[in-house]
């Protein structure tokens, strides 16, 4: 690599000086922290150059030689006060209204709500083998005692524009019995099949579709609910006890009473 020069002249003499003869200087010779001081010292004083000093106030030489890494930082700390802003406003937005969601549904149910509040009760649970029998003619009408009368817990509502509904509560029992009538109607096919008699016929067939459906609901009805009601580990076989345990409950009579109040009040010829 060739040595890279420069050479330094004053070539107008004035009254009183001396004129300097040509210097001639070589880059790897020359500091570069030095440099400048370099050629401030060959020059006269009146094209001398002198560094601005921190308490020069002309604000145009500062902005004009204002050093790069200054300015990006100045960019980045622009845009993170920017970002900071629009991200507060959006957190101070979402809780606003958050709250003034809790606030309305504090004054007012959903529109799928009916303002009804239930009486809690504690209930120890009980297998009643009366419910898990064979379908016939005296456990049906057992099942519909859990029910409104006459109605399978549907009613009219709203006062205004009523349509026929019902509580959840109902469909779930629904669902349960429905499993209940499925899995008797499945023994008593295989039954007939393997004695070779001809399939028996069915009042209210359950099919497979019926049956995974309310499967699938029951499901997530019960992680809706998310019962919380400590349950111990069976000492005699392998598992949880589930009856004999208290759970904390709410009066379902009053809600079987409520929907009866609610036909007598609206009747519907839907039956």
């Amino acid at each position: 690599m060739t040595e890279n020069h420069v050479t330094f002249a004053w070539c107008f003499p004035r009254e009183g000086h001396t004129l300097f003869p040509i210097r001639k200087l070589s880059w790897s010779t020359l500091p570069f922290t030095s440099y400048p001081k370099q050629i401030a010292s060959m020059a006269p004083k009146e094209h001398q150059y002198f560094a601005v000093g921190d308490d020069d106030s002309d604000g145009s030489i500062l902005q004009q030689h204002q050093p790069r890494p200054v300015r990006t930082l100045y960019y980045a700390v622009t845009g993170l006060t920017l970002v900071t802003a629009v991200l507060l406003g959006a957190v101070g937005g979402f809780f606003a209204g958050s709250m003034h969601s809790l606030r309305v549904s504090k004054e007012s149910p959903p529109a799928n709500q009916v303002p009804l509040e239930l009486d809690p009760v504690t209930v120890k649970f009980t297998s009643n083998r009366a419910f898990l029998q064979h379908p016939s003619k005296e456990t049906e009408e057992l099942w519909k005692t859990l029910y409104p009368k006459d109605t399978h817990g549907l009613f009219e509502y709203p006062d205004e524009n009523p349509e026929r509904s019902g509580f959840a509560a109902f469909h779930q029992l629904h669902c349960v019995d429905a499993l209940r009538r499925g899995y008797y109607q499945r023994e008593d096919t295989i039954a007939a099949l393997t004695e070779n008699r001809p399939r028996p016929e069915f009042e209210h067939e359950v099919d497979e579709i019926h049956s995974l459906h309310c499967i699938e609901f029951l499901r997530q009805s019960i992680m809706c609910h998310a019962d919380t009601t400590m349950q111990t580990e069976a000492q005699y076989h392998q598992g949880i006890l589930a009856f004999g345990v208290e759970y904390q409950c709410k009066n379902w009579w009053q809600l079987v009473d409520w929907v009866d109040q609610r036909n007598k009040k609206f009747p519907s010829t839907k039956r």
